[in-house]
């Protein structure tokens, strides 16, 4: 093995990266946020609406339903649990980090698209808090990142269906 090879760190860093995320999920018992939003994802079951979440029976507006649902999702795969609540969060920021590469490479090198997709996995408050809740908050921040990136590279394109097409298909997702 190569350790000279920046490759072989990217490899590395990635492997690590996954027990990183994933062995804690499930330890910790859930805050306030994550239990309203775990209840309100099993009120959906129980009643089977889903297009007015509830708590305790009553309309619950504070959030919007789109996190519900994959909680709801996530429970019906892996069972009602804190790590199938906080599982989701880890894809979705597999997803932020992805689309952070991807846009990141139509200006800059392979290596620095890497760099700067990694930066976000290994930030502090990412790797020690947001990526072991079950909050809203990198599903939303990925969907308005995206959005800022489909605006900008179809504006510089001068695509401009592409680009209200898009954006607001990203914004519904983001209401939602």
């Amino acid at each position: 093995m190569n350790f000279k090879n920046p490759k072989v760190w990217y490899t590395l860093a990635a492997i690590l990266l996954i027990p990183a995320f994933l062995i804690n999920l499930g330890l910790m018992p859930f805050n306030d946020d994550e239990a309203i939003r775990t209840l309100v994802a099993m009120e959906m079951d129980i009643s089977g609406n889903f297009l007015v979440p509830t708590l305790n029976g009553e309309e619950y507006r504070a959030k919007p339903p789109l996190f519900n649902w994959v909680l709801w999702l996530s429970f019906k795969m892996f069972g009602v649990s804190e790590w199938s609540a906080r599982f989701p969060n880890f894809l979705f920021l597999l997803g932020f980090a992805a689309v952070i590469f991807n846009y990141s490479k139509k200006h800059f090198t392979k290596e620095y698209s890497l760099i700067n997709a990694f930066m976000l996995l290994t930030c502090g408050r990412i790797l020690f808090w947001d990526s072991m809740l079950a909050y809203i908050d990198i599903l939303y921040s990925l969907i308005t990142f995206w959005s800022f990136m489909v605006i900008f590279h179809q504006f510089q394109k001068e695509k401009w269906w592409n680009l209200f097409i898009y954006s607001y298909l990203l914004c519904v997702a983001g209401f939602m």
